[in-house]
């Protein structure tokens, strides 16, 4: 079918894209509506003490240590190595929580020198978003105590960690539908002309002699 064609069709099927339209904005205008989260991220930084235990302190050693306690926290499970910037709300979770070893390596190689846990949380209230980040911190604390004491470490001796920053900000990320927008509205233009087009060709034939019941 020719531009002109097409352009003829709309005109006179103008009906049929004008009620598409219409479903469409209304479609649009629901998904402007996406509310935003809240979210905090805090670093649990794990610290060597001042005299060297059985573990053997060093900056290497201390990213292992880190590593050992993410794995206890996580089940034992394989946690996704996430890379760069990526965050909860950046993979379209809204509520949730992840305690990662952070990975500054890229999407094919990973890098983990860093001696931290990252707490990310995500959830609809600030309230919520907090008293998850104070019970995983917590969490993450006796587990570092707990491993240590069972390898017989000392007191005086064992790794401690602590908050960073030490009071972590909530903040409240807005809701992003624009390329949601601009999909609806793609699929809708296409979807106006498609039924004009249809709709037409039918009329068409139902309307021609040939197109008669005999």
């Amino acid at each position: 079918m020719t531009a002109a064609r097409l352009i003829h069709v709309i005109f006179r099927r103008w009906y049929v894209v004008l009620a598409v339209l219409v479903i469409t904005g209304l479609a649009t205008n629901a998904a402007g509506r996406v509310e935003g989260v809240y979210s905090s991220q805090l670093d649990i930084v794990f610290v060597a003490p001042g005299k060297t235990n059985s573990l053997q302190i060093s900056a290497d050693s201390l990213v292992q240590f880190a590593a050992v306690i993410e794995r206890r926290f996580n089940g034992n499970s394989e946690a996704a190595a996430l890379a760069g910037e990526t965050t909860l709300y950046g993979q379209g979770v809204r509520s949730g929580w992840s305690v990662t070893l952070p990975n500054s390596g890229g999407q094919w190689q990973t890098n983990f020198n860093r001696a931290a846990l990252t707490i990310e949380v995500v959830d609809s209230t600030p309230e919520r978003v907090r008293a998850v980040t104070n019970k995983l911190s917590a969490r993450i604390r006796d587990l570092t105590l707990s491993e240590q004491a069972e390898q017989g470490v000392s007191a005086v001796n064992r790794i401690t960690t602590l908050e960073s920053p030490a009071t972590p900000a909530v903040i409240y990320i807005e809701g992003r539908s624009s390329r949601a927008k601009i999909g609806i509205i793609a699929l809708g233009v296409g979807i106006a002309l498609l039924a004009a087009v249809m709709i037409d060709r039918l009329l068409t034939r139902t309307r021609s002699p040939r197109g008669r019941f005999r």
